[in-house]
């Protein structure tokens, strides 16, 4: 048997390609990225290089074990001139610049992410990319007023919160005109005996036309007055949605970490993506937010007074739990914007202040107002003794304990009175409904008894 000429000259050609699928494989598999390989254009051509030696041998194979196969019952063939794709490897292609690849940087290392310049966009080049919204629009304002100003983050937090301050200063000022007006004329009697009737009407059953009828007379009575409801709504409007994008923001800045905020506080928090050492800022948050909460309780209606006072007591440990774990710059944030809201909310119940931008003065809660209208009023004689008016003396923090804990249980009281005569008027109810059906049963029984006698007759 004749030898195979095509079997043995595929085999350096076969070798060589196996050769080079080897190393090209394992140079693949051993980078993470493809893009420093790719913008390289020697390694660029050696990869389409290998890539033809790839398919040029494999195909040199099948031709030469056709030809192994026939070669003792053909005559010989003269072989065909092979085409340029299938050359020898080392007469165009360098194996060895694959080895100067390992060499390469092509990932992102810790000390990469450190080194990042801080320029604009780079929270979201570091995955805080939050599309559009509030918390988008957060992003937008703290990262170039970081970027833009060179202030640390501490410093940055509170300038967006000032300036978010800012923009509500005039919505804050109409609300607090709206809320004057409304306790103004809460301390009308006839609105404080429809609010009362409304409100004990809710679980008495009573008929919803006058109900009705009584709430569109509330609603006359603060029209009157010149009390809106939207202008009083917007600012809360407003806030509720900004906030919530600055603490997710911040939140988020805290989770990744930004490195530049591991050191991006002051004074004793430092670090703002673990929260408060001390415990100094979650409690300074808590007691800006009574103390802001409590500011209005003098000119507030007695009827008011007592719910006000109840929700400060509530509202404390719960801020100061949810609070206390977070990050410092989340607690930096509330303590900084309530602070900001304390200070605006007493010198919005300032006499002076509020004569200086056109508003109403206020007056203190326990002082009724004259009724409008005119009425008859017997002749009085003069007194004109003179007396000495004390001021309303402020309460003590024991004194206000006590009248918070006799508030909450007048509402305790009012509720289960509310409660059972609800339960009574539901009874009372089901008691008539199941008399009108023995009635009804009995005037059948006696019509069938009729029926009964006449077909006997």
């Amino acid at each position: 048997m004749l030898p195979s000429r095509g079997f043995l000259r595929s085999s350096p050609s076969l070798g060589l390609a196996r050769t080079a699928l080897h190393k090209s494989s394992s140079q693949i598999a051993t980078r993470q990225f493809g893009t420093t390989l790719r913008s390289n254009g020697i390694v660029s051509q050696n990869s389409r290089a290998l890539s033809g030696r790839r398919i040029g041998g494999p195909a040199t194979f099948t031709a030469a074990m056709g030809q192994a196969r026939y070669a003792s019952t053909q005559p010989p063939v003269s072989p065909t001139p092979s085409p340029a794709a299938a050359a020898p490897i080392d007469s165009s292609v360098n194996l060895s610049v694959l080895s100067d690849v390992d060499s390469t940087p092509v990932s992102l290392s810790g000390s990469d992410l450190l080194n990042m310049p801080e320029q604009i966009g780079f929270l979201k080049s570091l995955g805080l990319d939050y599309g559009w919204g509030p918390t988008a629009m957060m992003e937008y304002l703290l990262e170039h007023t970081y970027i833009w100003t060179g202030l640390p983050w501490w410093a940055s937090i509170c300038l967006v919160s000032l300036g978010l301050r800012a923009v509500l200063v005039k919505p804050m000022f109409t609300a607090a005109e709206m809320a004057q007006r409304l306790q103004d004329l809460k301390r009308d009697p006839k609105y404080e005996a429809l609010e009362r009737e409304i409100t004990g009407a809710i679980g008495s059953g009573m008929d919803q036309f006058a109900m009705m009828d009584k709430r569109n007379k509330m609603k006359a009575m603060q029209k009157a007055v010149g009390y809106r409801m939207l202008p009083a709504s917007v600012p809360a409007v407003i806030q509720i949605p900004l906030g919530f994008g600055m603490f997710r923001l911040i939140r988020g800045m805290a989770d990744l970490p930004v490195p530049s905020m591991e050191m991006g506080g002051a004074l004793w928090f430092n670090d703002l993506t673990v929260s408060d050492p001390l415990f100094i800022l979650p409690m300074l948050g808590a007691g800006l937010m009574i103390a802001s909460m409590r500011v209005p309780l003098p000119y507030m209606a007695k009827s008011q007074q007592g719910t006000m006072k109840i929700m400060t007591l509530v509202a404390a440990p719960i801020t100061l739990g949810v609070s206390i774990f977070l990050p410092a710059g989340l607690q930096l944030y509330f303590a900084v914007s309530t602070f900001l809201q304390f200070s605006q909310q007493w010198l919005t119940y300032q006499n002076w202040f509020r004569k200086m931008i056109g508003l109403r003065p206020v007056v203190l809660g326990g002082h009724p107002t004259t009724p409008v209208g005119g009425a008859y009023q017997a002749p009085r004689t003069l007194d004109v003794k003179g007396t000495v008016v004390e001021p309303p003396q402020k309460e003590t923090f024991f004194e206000s304990l006590k009248s918070t804990k006799a508030a909450a249980m007048e509402k305790l009281n009012n509720y289960q009175a509310k409660t059972t005569t609800k339960a009574t008027h539901a009874k009372a109810q089901d008691y008539e409904e199941k008399r009108a059906l023995e009635e009804k049963e009995r005037m059948l029984a006696r019509r069938q008894m009729r029926r009964a006698k006449n077909r006997e007759a």
